[in-house]
């Protein structure tokens, strides 16, 4: 057997294990769909394709201070840093993309940050839903 005869099938199995990581990423839209919410919820009666303003979240998610208080466990805290201004509310949508996969806004400087603790981190995927 030649390499070449080995290593087709491997790159293969390659890249199907990737498209499973990208297709199986779940964006913002996906855990709110999952819990019951309709699109009305953040669209309102928006058309779906419009985006949602970061004021919107906090209708459901009461103020970012409290949002930051919910991710007290991860490390850093990516709602209670630096990059947020006390009262800047609608910020939310810097990260959280909806219907498209979410941009850690952090990473623009801080390359290669990670998040330690429990967070489930699939922000890889790329593509609308």
């Amino acid at each position: 057997m030649t390499r070449r005869t080995i290593a087709w099938p491997a790159a293969l199995l390659v890249c199907l294990f990737a498209a499973q990581v990208v297709v199986g990423a779940e964006y913002t839209s996906d855990k709110h769909g999952r819990i019951g919410l309709a699109c009305a919820a953040c669209h309102g009666d928006e058309a779906k394709k419009s985006p949602v303003a970061g004021d919107k979240c906090l209708e459901c998610h009461a103020s970012f201070a409290e949002v930051a208080h919910k991710t007290t466990r991860l490390e850093p805290n990516p709602h209670a840093n630096h990059y947020v201004k006390v009262g800047s509310d609608d910020i939310c949508t810097e990260c959280h993309k909806g219907h498209k996969a979410d941009e850690i806004t952090c990473r623009q400087c801080h390359a290669g940050l990670t998040f330690k603790g429990a967070y489930k981190e699939n922000r890889q995927s790329t593509g609308p839903r």
